[in-house]
């Protein structure tokens, strides 16, 4: 009998370990994510073993950072800068968007918060009587777009970004295109497995991770 066709999406956690290589740590299939969804991931995680998270990057997803802060309660969460770029710059007319974007670098490019701080003053003052929702949306979530600020300049590109993640969703997208359909979501959860198999196989232990580990060793002695 065929039953009706429910769509769903697939949740991915990606993690870099203490030993400075990326790994799945697991693949959630859910019609809609929110607080509920989220805590169950992060109880997951915490059963199978993971005992802490030191930082926590996300695109926003709803119920995300207080789930994550419920069961990891030291996690510092930091919300995806190239995600929020995106976020504020879709209501931007397309002929100020080069230029709107070329002016928020200086924020997130800064060497320290307080620059950063001048830099978004500095922003303001140009484009916040033509776009006041874009500069409200930088103040509105300051706290968890600047947390990157507080870590070594090595590692804070890999922090406020979820490119990783983004790359890894484009090769699982890849490999089921041609496929729109699966009869169970069991079917679904084996295939995107079996993928991800083949893709840690040519993960390596990021570059300059040594040095990395060696500071964050230092804000984290304990």
């Amino acid at each position: 009998n065929k039953g009706p066709v429910v769509k769903k999406c697939v949740y991915v956690v990606l993690c870099i370990s203490l030993q400075g290589k990326q790994e799945v740590l697991g693949l959630w299939l859910q019609e809609s994510e929110g607080a509920r969804f989220w805590l169950k991931v992060f109880n997951d995680l915490q059963a199978r073993g993971v005992r802490d998270i030191l930082i926590l990057c996300g695109d926003g997803l709803g119920g995300l950072p207080e789930a994550a802060s419920s069961v990891f309660p030291e996690v510092d969460v930091q919300l995806c800068v190239v995600h929020h770029i995106r976020n504020v710059t879709r209501f931007v007319s397309y002929q100020d968007r080069k230029t709107f974007c070329r002016d928020m670098k200086p924020i997130y490019g800064a060497p320290s918060v307080e620059a950063a701080e001048l830099a978004l003053v500095e922003f303001e003052h140009k484009w916040g009587n033509k776009y006041p929702a874009s500069i409200d949306a930088w103040k509105r979530h300051w706290s968890r777009l600047t947390a990157f600020f507080k870590y070594p300049v090595e590692c804070r590109k890999m922090i406020y970004t979820t490119n990783g993640i983004e790359s890894l969703n484009a090769q699982l997208r890849k490999n089921i295109s041609n496929r729109k359909i699966f009869p169970t979501e069991q079917s679904v959860l084996v295939l995107l497995f079996l993928n991800v198999q083949n893709f840690t196989r040519r993960w390596t232990k990021r570059k300059g991770w040594d040095k990395t580990m060696n500071q964050l060793s230092l804000m984290f002695a304990e």
